[in-house]
């Protein structure tokens, strides 16, 4: 009975230093300035990832998702659960109809969720068509460079066929593409953040 109560006073502490440790963080750290910093942080790491290994690291996702967590219990309240919620759920209801299609990495989708739970599901809206149409711009030009229309519509409409007559899911992705004429999603996503944030410093955005 005296191990249990002496359990419960030392669980009570802990949990009073811990919120006792958020609250004087609070006061002498930005909260927006950790947030960006943050995110730089996910997102050069992400970028590299996908630079050296076509793929988003799942070490830097966990990295974020702390990060989102931090940022609920910095400014707790049901109204912050339920925005960061919003915010990391909105990119992978609307992408997953690609993912399903294995046209869209599940990293980049992940990545996507963590802008969310980050900054707002306003800002990974926004942070979403501006990286697909960055994207797009990014393929066009590579396919002007590489002279790569042809072979790429091509692509697609076997793709698309195969699909239609098979029903069947298969990968989207094309490893015979030389590595300079891939597009690395990455950075149409980091292109799109630091869009947001000039968007928001300009006062366009709120």
């Amino acid at each position: 009975m005296q191990s249990h109560e002496r359990y419960l006073d030392c669980t009570s502490l802990f949990k009073s230093f811990f919120v006792k440790a958020l609250i004087k963080l609070k006061e002498v750290m930005n909260l927006d300035i950790c947030k960006y910093i943050l995110l730089c942080i996910v997102l050069l790491l992400s970028v590299l990832s996908d630079l050296r290994s076509e793929k988003i690291n799942n070490s830097v996702i966990i990295l974020g998702i702390i990060g989102g967590m931090c940022n609920i219990l910095f400014d707790f309240s049901l109204q912050k659960i339920i925005i960061t919620c919003i915010g990391i759920f909105i990119p992978i209801i609307l992408l997953f109809p690609l993912f399903y299609f294995r046209m869209f990495g599940a990293g980049d989708i992940k990545l996507l969720a963590v802008i969310g739970g980050l900054l707002s599901y306003k800002a990974v809206i926004f942070c979403i068509i501006v990286s697909f149409f960055t994207g797009a711009f990014i393929s066009i030009y590579k396919m002007c460079k590489y002279q790569l229309f042809r072979e790429r519509f091509a692509y697609f409409s076997h793709y698309m066929k195969i699909y239609l007559h098979t029903r069947e899911r298969i990968p989207y992705y094309d490893s015979s593409l030389s590595k300079d004429a891939k597009v690395h999603f990455s950075i149409p996503i980091t292109i799109s953040v630091v869009v947001y944030y000039m968007a928001v410093w300009g006062g366009m955005f709120i």
